[in-house]
């Protein structure tokens, strides 16, 4: 909602223009997918307005929707995975939905986010402060879906590209890594 834009966050608006007064009549308002993200993991940790999951601190709001819970009410450690979707409010993780999952605690994690840094040699890329080993991945695809060897996967990567992280292993570090994954460009499923 309104209560969650602060000035810096990235938007995209759809709706009118009228040309006789210059107003612009917003019909939705959407944060941009370079500051959206998804987790898929245990929480590990909570406060009365935050959940850690895979290490990082994610804000929780009056705004953020939780079906059948409260954050009071979840439970640290919990039996499952929780997925957490949201947007990054400048440079802090900040819920907008959080849904318990049927997927056991100790399963593989997933991680959906926006490229911050590169590292070409090492095989690695950054998302939301965690190291992705691309080097131990067992599977990669290009922005066209095709599978990929490492050198032209990490060639084709950019800084601000939205990537899928799915089936990963987390090791808490330092520095948090997400190895033996399956990465891809695509958020359809």
């Amino acid at each position: 909602g309104p209560g969650d834009l602060t000035v810096g966050t990235r938007v995209e608006v759809v709706g009118t223009l009228n040309a006789s007064t210059g107003e612009f009549t917003a019909a939705r308002v959407e944060f941009a997918e370079m500051g959206r993200f998804r987790i898929v993991a245990p929480v590990t940790a909570k406060t009365a307005d935050t959940i850690t999951v895979l290490g990082i601190d994610v804000k929780v709001t009056d705004l953020t929707e939780m079906e059948g819970f409260t954050l009071a009410s979840l439970q640290v450690p919990n039996t499952k995975q929780v997925s957490v979707s949201g947007f990054m409010d400048g440079s802090t993780p900040t819920a907008t939905e959080i849904d318990l999952t049927s997927v056991s605690a100790g399963s593989p994690v997933q991680l959906r986010g926006g490229v911050v840094t590169k590292n070409v040699i090492a095989g690695t890329f950054n998302v939301l402060g965690i190291t992705v080993n691309a080097g131990s991945a067992t599977k990669l695809e290009d922005k066209t879906s095709t599978q990929v060897e490492l050198a032209v996967f990490m060639s084709d990567l950019t800084v601000g590209d939205q990537v899928n992280i799915r089936d990963a292993t987390f090791s808490a570090g330092p520095p948090p890594t997400l190895s033996g994954a399956r990465i891809d460009f695509n958020f359809d499923n």
